[in-house]
């Protein structure tokens, strides 16, 4: 579990992608303080995972989870898209 709790402020972006047998999620926090030639993100994770489903519920979860209440899909165009039933502290997403 996450000890560390993100400002509500934060915006998690996120990318759902086809994989052999699967989808990946790409779950990123930019940073903007960041220094030029040092990563521009907090961090970076990928699960590969089953179905967009699957997917769907870690996002969900990772948004309650850190008091998040922006997610931004990423704008690539090999992304799938993915819809947020529901987001912290409202009654409809996005």
């Amino acid at each position: 579990m996450n000890q560390r709790q993100v400002s509500s402020q934060a915006t998690l972006n996120y990318r759902l992608r086809s994989q052999n047998g699967g989808v990946c999620l790409d779950l990123w926090e930019n940073n903007p303080d960041a220094a030029p030639g040092n990563a521009s993100f907090r961090f970076f994770v990928t699960y590969e995972l089953e179905s967009a489903d699957d997917a769907q519920a870690i996002l969900e979860r990772y948004l309650m989870e850190n008091d998040v209440h922006q997610a931004v899909p990423s704008q690539s165009k090999t992304a799938i898209p993915i819809h947020l039933r529901t987001l912290v502290g409202s009654s409809t997403a996005g």
